[in-house]
């Protein structure tokens, strides 16, 4: 799965545009694996977000681990999530 997405603001003052808008940018990868007579599913992703304003940026950058496993069919679930 993929997943891409951008933003940009602007600011508007008695109708002049002024110097003070920010953009934002976020991209996602990430794999899923099933198996389903045990119940059990593993995905793993690597996200990327930047933020940019008039003086600053900001970039972050990381991994995604999740675990999910029914149990008791309805009624246990467990649930394992990991970020760096």
């Amino acid at each position: 799965m993929a997943n891409l997405s951008a933003q940009q603001t602007t600011d508007e003052q008695r109708g002049e545009v002024q110097n003070s808008g920010a953009r934002f940018y976020n991209g996602n990868l990430g794999y899923v694996r099933q198996w389903k007579p045990s119940e059990l599913r593993f995905s793993a992703s690597m996200n990327v977000s930047l933020q940019e304003a008039t003086d600053m940026q900001n970039l972050t950058v990381g991994p995604v681990f999740f675990r999910h496993q029914i149990i008791i069919r309805e009624a246990i679930a467990l649930k394992s999530f990991f970020r760096l």
